[in-house]
């Protein structure tokens, strides 16, 4: 009987043995199998993305942004939707003429108050005149982190540097506009009868043309400085004195003169008053030159505040602005052209489009932002003395 049992149990062992053999794989699993896959590696952060991630928490805590500066109504609304959409900032904006703004913000740093984080305006002379000498503005260049808005292929002169309107980096100029040297009657004059500046020089217009008044600060005194300047001399002005034009202030009253065909040349036209007969039909039309003009800033320059109230929201806008979505959001807001290459242009006039085969002369060049314009205001008040009433 035992030997019975004996002999059961070696018999089941045997079968089990052989059940398990067949049942197992004919090969041995290779180690790379067998191991467990490995949990990706965390990628590590570039410096910037960290300071990035930074800005982007404190920034969260902040909220806000608080822009004084001279844009129009409609690039107000553009950008503070943008912002909003990429960082969930608010924008508040303060907006007016520039002299006016520049005064208060003036009194409201003598008197300790720090409101405003950003300065946007038509030039770079607030930062450098009166930012500078108070200390009162941020050094951009090492707040300007991501590559996009570095990358100097994507500026049109190919320098990301040269967008830099002063040596201490207290401006950015972000809008380079081809100027628009003459307003014209489509009435009254035909496409083909300017061509040059020197056509203004013809007997025929002596006594019809407007000049935006140059012995003022704005367009008409700029065109006047690059023109005696860099394009011809100032010779060149006292003949177009001799044309007796009408100066004019008011560069809305000047559009309408033109629009209702009083006059029919306007030099220095104000292109956004411009823009808005021409969209209400009046028949007025831009000339531009073909080989010879200059790029202006176009009321797109950015400066940083110091001691600024949301310094990590102001961040995040800069790298904003000078980026792609940025400069299209501005562009298509404000009808100018960005200064970036890869920014569309479908919504703007082809007259207003910079020229790929031209060199421009540029107003945010320090060689234009540092000249003392005392001498050139004089010259100007000068030549037109007897045509100022």
């Amino acid at each position: 009987m035992k030997k019975a049992i004996m002999w059961l149990s070696i018999l089941s062992a045997s079968l089990l043995i052989t059940m398990f053999a067949c049942s197992a794989p004919t090969q041995k699993p290779s180690p790379q199998a067998e191991a467990p896959a490995p949990s990706a590696a965390p990628v590590a952060k570039s410096g910037w993305e960290t300071t990035w991630d930074k800005w982007q928490a404190e920034a969260r805590n902040e909220r806000k942004l608080v822009i004084y500066g001279t844009a129009k109504p409609l690039v107000h609304q553009a950008i503070a939707k943008g912002i909003k959409q990429a960082h969930g900032i608010e924008l508040e904006f303060l907006s007016g003429r520039s002299a006016e703004i520049e005064q208060k913000i003036m009194t409201e740093y003598r008197a300790g108050l720090h409101l405003p984080d950003v300065w946007m305006a038509g030039g770079p002379d607030t930062a450098v005149f009166i930012f500078k000498p108070a200390d009162m503005a941020e050094d951009l260049d090492p707040l300007i982190i991501r590559p996009e808005a570095r990358d100097p292929k994507t500026w049109y002169t190919g320098s990301f540097e040269k967008q830099y309107n002063d040596p201490w980096h207290l401006s950015f100029s972000f809008i380079a506009a081809v100027d628009i040297p003459l307003a014209v009657n489509n009435t009254l004059v035909r496409p083909d009868e300017i061509k040059s500046l020197d056509d203004l020089l013809d007997p025929k217009w002596k006594g019809k043309m407007i000049l935006n008044d140059p012995t003022t600060s704005g367009k008409g005194q700029q065109s006047f400085v690059v023109i005696g300047w860099k394009m011809r001399d100032w010779d060149y002005w006292r003949a177009i004195a001799k044309q007796e034009p009408v100066l004019l202030r008011d560069t809305r009253l000047a559009t309408d003169w033109l629009a209702k065909g009083r006059y029919p040349i306007l030099i220095s036209p104000s292109t956004s008053a411009a823009a808005e007969f021409m969209q209400a039909g009046a028949p007025i039309g831009f000339v531009r030159f073909a080989k010879e003009g200059y790029v202006s800033h176009s009321g797109g320059t950015i400066s940083l505040l110091k001691k600024a109230p949301h310094p990590a929201a102001a961040k995040l806008f800069l790298n904003w602005l000078l980026s792609k979505e940025g400069q299209t959001t501005w562009s298509r807001a404000d009808g100018t052209q960005s200064a970036r290459t890869d920014v569309p242009t479908d919504h703007l006039d082809a007259v207003r489009l910079r020229d790929p085969n031209v060199k421009y002369f540029s107003t945010s060049d320090w060689e234009y932002v540092s000249r003392d314009l005392t001498k050139d205001v004089a010259l100007a008040k000068e030549i037109f003395a007897p045509l100022i009433k």
